[in-house]
């Protein structure tokens, strides 16, 4: 969605609406009761920012894990798929690669066998070949739990790779006012 689109035409808020995380300004989501307790993710443009920074990773997902009875061993098994080295797990966020992080991001999102993953420009500060492995990776995970992608990227290359459906967002309305 959005490839090729300037930023401010709402790509990110109609993301945000879908998994709740914003409220509409008019009119109304349903969502289908399927679609709760984690079922709905989200992978951000900066993977740092998705972890806490002064806590250690293992601690990170060990919390997701417990607080939604993930199956023991499924951590493990995604982390493998992922080719992540299991110490990884011991480090903090800014003690990892951009790609390690994001991948790990992926795990930890996939750990909820989520129905929808929000991939908001998840991949826009990777360079190429690690861009590439994460999003083989996504997309594996993706197709094995049976899970729908929404990816926003400005990378049209990208978009056309990875998705069946496009929707391109009009131009940003211009700005008036005073700042």
């Amino acid at each position: 969605m959005g490839a090729g689109r300037p930023s401010g035409v709402g790509k990110t808020t109609l993301g945000n609406i879908l998994l709740r995380l914003t409220q509409p300004d008019q009119g109304t989501v349903y969502h289908h009761p399927a679609v709760s307790n984690g079922r709905l993710q989200k992978l951000y443009q900066d993977p740092a920012l998705s972890f806490p920074a002064r806590v250690r990773l293992s601690h990170a997902m060990r919390d997701v894990v417990r607080r939604h009875s993930v199956p023991p061993g499924h951590l493990t098994s995604l982390m493998d798929t992922l080719r992540l080295p299991d110490n990884l797990l011991d480090r903090l966020p800014d003690q990892v690669s951009g790609g390690e992080l994001q991948r790990l991001a992926i795990a930890r999102a996939m750990l909820l066998e989520p129905t929808l993953v929000f991939a908001d420009e998840a991949t826009s500060r990777l360079d190429p070949l690690t861009q590439d492995r994460t999003m083989d990776c996504l997309i594996s995970e993706l197709s094995r739990s049976g899970c729908a992608l929404l990816l926003v990227t400005h990378d049209q290359e990208l978009a056309t790779a990875i998705a069946r459906h496009h929707v391109e967002l009009g131009e940003a309305a211009p700005q008036t006012g005073v700042p």
